[in-house]
């Protein structure tokens, strides 16, 4: 704070509230803030990772026990995970506990976030009804957590079609988390994996989707269109669903 005293000029002296100076100094964050989101972007883009990445499995990891007390002798070197369960010294706080604190003081937080929209298969949903090319909503997405959400299965593509009608409109379309830039024709999700579900619109017997070719590489579902699902330019602005796993 004292720097921001000096960057608007003022001294303690001054008897002016730290909150009057930064809220002048309106483009200046405060520090934990930054660390917050900050740590909401890793947290995010640790949910992207693919099964069996290393960083994902050591925070899904939960050792038990306690941690123990270290040897004088040996203070500042790694402890191994596998201490026995009565050794003595201090519980062990986990990533996952660390994060669940920010995310419950975070305004974007998880929980907050499945009352606002809705809770499918272990997963939070939030639409997005602002319209945004494919690369924008997929960036804010990401800023907050999350991802552009891609239905696994016909259930999930349902309750999403549905949750789309009542919060962002019965006409619309929504990009879905879904593409084939890489490799036209293999449509992966946002973690690289490719899908298994699919549920492209194929009334038209003459032209089937996914019928754009290497000009449309992003997909939107439809509820026109009963939740089928269509290929398109990414450059085009849509509604988005923002999806959260949750801790």
């Amino acid at each position: 704070m004292s720097f921001l005293r000096r960057v608007a000029g003022r001294s303690l002296r001054d008897r002016v509230r730290s909150s009057v100076t930064r809220e002048e100094l309106s483009r200046v964050e405060p520090l934990l803030l930054h660390i917050e989101r900050s740590q909401l972007r890793w947290l995010g883009h640790l949910f992207r990772m693919p099964p069996g990445r290393l960083p994902r499995e050591v925070f899904q990891a939960c050792p038990t026990g306690r941690r123990p007390r270290e040897d004088p002798g040996h203070a500042g070197e790694t402890m191994s995970l596998g201490w026995p369960g009565n050794a003595s010294g201090s519980p062990r706080k986990s990533w996952r506990k660390c994060l669940g604190s920010v995310l419950a003081n975070h305004p974007l937080c998880f929980s907050l976030v499945c009352l606002k929209g809705i809770k499918i298969n272990g997963r939070c949903l939030l639409a997005d009804p602002v319209r945004k090319s494919y690369y924008a909503a997929s960036e804010d997405c990401n800023n907050m957590g999350g991802i552009i959400s891609a239905p696994t299965s016909s259930d999930e593509n349902d309750q999403l079609r549905d949750y789309i009608r009542q919060t962002i409109g019965a006409d619309e379309q929504i990009w879905l988390g879904i593409i084939d830039m890489v490799t036209e024709g293999t449509w992966v999700d946002q973690t690289g994996v490719t899908i298994t579900y699919k549920n492209w619109d194929t009334s038209n017997y003459r032209s089937p989707q996914p019928d754009g070719g290497k000009s449309q590489n992003c997909a939107v579902l439809s509820v026109a269109s009963n939740g089928k699902w269509f290929d398109e330019n990414c450059r085009d602005e849509k509604p988005s669903i923002c999806q959260f796993n949750i801790v």
